[in-house]
């Protein structure tokens, strides 16, 4: 067992005498989260971990006590022992189970996800659950599934018929590289807008008791009540919940945050770890933000334009800084902007749109003229100098 395999050991032996700290399980379910080989690795030693355990009944009942930090009498009867220490070994597999729920949507649908080799390039790519993988060059490509998962509308024309039996579940991946967006219409009517650099994963039809997607990157979800279905967002470290409402999430894997904007409705945001859980009920205009390295929650009112209007194609700006709008450029067109920092500095309050369907030196020329520089691009990076 090599180094990193004893760690995990040793941590599982924690989470099953109940010692684990939020730390540790947070730990854990990301390691799991990174193949389907941790998955099975993390079951084959957690039954051994399991199986020490009930070895050594003197262990599980000194776990007992220090979990609970119980001082109880010698007891006189060896039944007694036997009563407490299954009350231990009970704990720890409920603590199991849950934690196995918890983590089950997400694992199946993390099993599908895959980076495209090019995504800062290619073109919009849908990737369907038999293989097929379809390029889409518009600038803003459309998909709609239909007939309950059977068939899918590209670009309003071309029909695919899906190979796959839709009475079990199928999951396909929508990959938009930057510079590009896609809108896509689920079997239940619920339409998500994707941003430059995000892949969603999205069964083919919804045939379980919720509607379960994963996102990676930024998403708009305009989605179809129904009170029977839960629709669930889910995310490296957030699940959003919803009946039936309108709502953006920003989730970039290097933004160290995880943003959530509510249009209208309702959403139910919680972090996805079992102990220590962030949870908040966000209200019409209202932004949740959840910081990733110290696991803070915080939400505020918003004006809901400026975290949305890029789904129709341009960046509303009111009193924007400059540092915030030069980053949703960078991250829209995936160029590095190089400008003086003493412009950064400065209190410059901008307020109008930047259209985002242009070429990229057309936005960068818009940008320059708004803040009176000259700009030079160089492979993948823009230099702005004062004029």
């Amino acid at each position: 067992m090599n180094s990193n395999n004893h760690h995990i050991q040793e941590l599982i032996n924690k989470y099953i005498c109940g010692k684990a700290t939020a730390n540790d399980m947070q730990f854990i379910n990301k390691w799991i989260n990174i193949s389907p080989a941790n998955k099975t690795l993390f079951s084959i030693l957690k039954k051994e971990a399991e199986e020490q355990e009930i070895k050594n009944n003197k262990d599980a009942w000194q776990c007992f006590l220090h979990k609970y930090d119980t001082q109880i009498e010698p007891p006189k009867k060896n039944k007694r022992i036997i009563r407490y220490i299954s009350m231990a070994a009970s704990v720890a597999l409920v603590i199991g189970f849950s934690f196995h729920l918890l983590n089950k949507p997400k694992n199946q649908l993390l099993e599908v996800y895959q980076t495209p080799q090019n995504i800062k390039f290619s073109n919009t790519t849908l990737s369907l659950a038999d293989g097929t993988s379809i390029p889409l060059e518009k600038e803003h490509a459309t998909i709609e599934i239909e007939n309950d998962g059977k068939s899918i509308i590209i670009e309003n024309e071309d029909i695919i018929e899906n190979k796959e039996n839709i009475n079990t579940i199928t999951y396909n991946q929508l990959s938009v590289p930057y510079g590009k967006t896609a809108q896509l219409t689920l079997e239940d009517g619920t339409k998500v807008w994707l941003n430059a650099g995000s892949q969603l994963v999205f069964p083919s039809a919804f045939n379980t008791k919720s509607r379960e997607v994963l996102l990676k990157g930024e998403g708009f979800f305009d989605v179809i009540h129904n009170e029977e279905k839960p629709f669930k967002v889910l995310t490296n470290e957030m699940t959003f919940t919803v009946l039936g409402t309108s709502f953006n999430i920003r989730s970039y894997t290097d933004h160290g945050q995880v943003d959530a904007v509510l249009v209208n409705g309702s959403l139910q945001i919680e972090s996805n770890v079992l102990f220590n859980k962030k949870e908040v009920l966000l209200k019409p205009g209202q932004k949740s933000t959840f910081n990733i390295s110290d696991k803070t929650l915080i939400v505020k009112e918003v004006n809901t334009k400026l975290f949305t209007s890029w789904k129709d194609g341009y960046l509303t700006l009111h009193r924007n800084n400059l540092h915030n709008l030069i980053t949703q450029i960078e991250n829209y067109y995936n160029y590095h902007i190089d400008i003086p920092t003493e412009l950064t500095n400065k209190k410059i309050q901008l307020t109008g749109k930047i259209l985002l369907y242009e070429n990229p030196e057309q936005v960068f020329k818009a940008l320059s003229d708004l803040i009176d520089v000259t700009y030079q691009i160089e492979d993948n990076k823009v230099i702005m100098t004062k004029r």
